[in-house]
């Protein structure tokens, strides 16, 4: 878990820094707060370490970096809503430029006096919560470490299919048609080549990947088709273990990655694949993970992989990186109304 919150933690702090020194906290009216914020992340992100070497001996340590994982969602979320926003309000050539105040990107969203005034709110109600966390820290005798966290176990998922009427939009069926010529147009100078898509969370990158998946033209064109989500919290074991039983194959209940590993390469020599990874949150699960069993692919070979974050892309060396932008709203009321006439389940944030 640490390592999760070790990345979130540091891009909301790079976040704030750059916020704070713009001065959006004056533009929210709640002056001071977001370099509070700033202050209380660094402290707690100094601690991690020690927490999850203790977290599974002490419950009350693990019940702290749950709580600490709540905070992180609703943080990032309010920062996503800000983008969001921003999207809506991007001037145009005719239109007034925004208030020189605030250079920050998302500042062009703060028009709105309502949305600043909710905004605002949001930040103080995290600094609260993460006031009674640092005193909990406290209590806990959690220790500052320099080092960097270690990776544990984690846990995978499965992506639950998308059904055809959740689909709207022509800029879906053009991305996807896009995407999908990518995925198949040759590319001689290596067998196995990585794509990805790009996007905030909820913004459709994994309707968009698997409406690609679903193509007659993938199917014809690839002799195995395997779609396994990463997520945030994902074993080494489990995937390679998901990757074997999507190839066709039988892991027979293995749990050691020395000998999965050799499984899938066998699956999957001289086979020409398409691989989606769904959600992925760290570049090591290729370099470390998939590159090698993945090599033996024949010609022709893709790896899709959808990410909120693109430097996961480039590092990845993804050969084309598809940016998802958000539906426009005539897209995104079609969808709502289909949504709503069906009753909407509530969807958790680990399928954002």
């Amino acid at each position: 878990m640490a390592v999760v919150l070790d990345a979130f933690i540091s891009g909301l702090v790079g976040t704030l820094k750059d916020m704070a020194k713009e001065e959006v906290d004056l533009l929210l009216g709640v002056p001071g707060e977001i370099q509070k914020l700033r202050r209380s992340l660094r402290n707690i992100h100094s601690v991690l370490r020690d927490a999850e070497n203790r977290r599974i001996e002490n419950e009350g340590v693990n019940d702290w970096l749950m709580e600490l994982k709540d905070v992180m969602y609703d943080a990032d979320d309010v920062l996503d809503e800000c983008r969001m926003e921003a999207e809506k309000w991007t001037p145009r050539e005719s239109a007034p430029k925004p208030s020189t105040l605030c250079g920050f990107p998302i500042c062009a969203s703060f028009r709105e006096v309502k949305f600043r005034h909710a905004v605002g709110v949001k930040i103080k109600d995290l600094n609260d919560r993460l006031e009674e966390i640092s005193a909990r820290r406290s209590k806990l005798q959690l220790h500052v470490s320099a080092a960097e966290p270690r990776v544990v176990p984690r846990v995978s998922r499965i992506t639950s299919p998308v059904m055809e009427s959740d689909m709207v939009g022509e800029r879906l069926e053009e991305d996807a048609e896009a995407l999908v010529e990518q995925l198949t147009k040759q590319d001689p100078s290596k067998n196995v080549v990585v794509l990805a898509t790009v996007g905030i969370g909820g913004i459709g990158k994994t309707t968009l990947a698997q409406k690609v998946f679903n193509d007659g033209k993938i199917k014809a064109s690839f002799r195995t088709t395997i779609w396994v989500c990463v997520s945030q919290e994902f074993s080494e074991t489990d995937l390679l273990r998901n990757i074997v039983k999507g190839a066709g194959g039988s892991h027979g209940g293995e749990q050691s990655r020395s000998l999965l590993e050799p499984l899938v390469e066998g699956l999957l020599r001289g086979n020409r694949f398409l691989l989606v990874l769904d959600d992925v949150w760290d570049a090591q699960i290729w370099d470390d993970l998939l590159r090698n069993p993945l090599q033996g692919g024949a010609a022709g070979s893709r790896v899709l992989v959808t990410t909120r974050n693109a430097g996961i892309a480039r590092q990845m060396k993804a050969a084309h990186v598809h940016e998802m932008k958000l539906l426009p709203p005539e897209d995104g009321w079609s969808l709502l109304c289909k949504k709503g006439s069906k009753g909407m389940p509530k969807i958790s944030r680990t399928q954002a």
